[in-house]
């Protein structure tokens, strides 16, 4: 017996849920490296290239991810 449609979309909105949460962890270790760095530019470049790739894992959920790379950036200024 296979799953179905909603069964399967209910865990996959799930497992969106952790890995979101785990991003999250990380986007607060990424502010304290924005924070605590004398070269901006060098820590904005970092946590750009860890944000790109947190995106490039989770598809289903990159808007949700696209708003947490534009508050992180926004610490910035």
């Amino acid at each position: 017996m296979g799953y179905s449609k909603d069964r399967v979309s209910i865990y996959q909105s799930i497992d969106a849920r952790e890995t979101v949460r785990r991003l999250r962890t990380e986007i607060t270790r990424l502010r304290q490296i924005i924070k605590k760095s004398q070269e901006d530019k060098k820590a904005l470049r970092r946590v750009e290239s860890i944000l790109k790739m947190w995106a490039s894992i989770i598809n289903p959920d990159y808007k949700m991810i696209y708003a947490e790379i534009k508050r992180v950036l926004a610490l910035r200024d």
